[in-house]
């Protein structure tokens, strides 16, 4: 953030002064790279990814990156307060990284990982569940699978309607 780096100057008998009593300096900046596993952090899953492949430092002050999981994996992020793993989705899905001593370290106190998602097979009678019947399939065959945010499924009855309680 530049807007904290600045300095009062006036000219005093044609030489120009710096007129207060605060410091400033020039500090190194870190490139973060794209990929992310050689920062060796717990709160980070060794196969993030930064979501933008565009070049980018950070310095002392810290800045959100925004992050990506591979994907056949789905991003979570700790949740104290429910003390389980929350879908991140695309905005909760991101750290805060800063420069400090030439090393680039995170600077959030927010765990983010990334969780294997489970394939959804067409035929849905291996799903071990009271709330649907053992005859119901997907209604598309198409490639489907799912992380900790629920997916809604359209699903089909052979020869059978289809019906729902609450």
């Amino acid at each position: 953030a530049s807007w904290g780096c600045e300095t009062s100057l006036q000219c005093e008998e044609g030489e120009l002064r710096v007129a207060t009593d605060r410091n400033v300096t020039c500090l190194e900046k870190c490139d973060v790279p794209v990929v992310l596993s050689g920062l060796n952090s717990s709160l980070l899953h060794p196969l993030h990814t930064r979501r933008s492949t565009e070049p980018l430092a950070v310095g002392l002050s810290s800045q959100r990156v925004a992050l990506q999981c591979p994907e056949e994996m789905d991003c979570a992020y700790w949740s104290s307060n429910s003390e389980s793993w929350i879908s991140a989705g695309s905005w909760r899905c991101a750290t805060s990284l800063q420069c400090e001593g030439g090393e680039l370290r995170v600077a959030s106190n927010t765990r983010v990982t990334c969780l294997e998602k489970c394939d959804v097979p067409t035929d849905l009678s291996g799903v071990n569940s009271s709330q649907i019947h053992p005859l119901h399939s997907r209604r598309y065959n198409n490639s489907l699978a799912v992380g900790l945010g629920s997916r809604s499924v359209s699903l089909q009855c052979p020869d059978l309607a289809c019906a729902y309680w609450s």
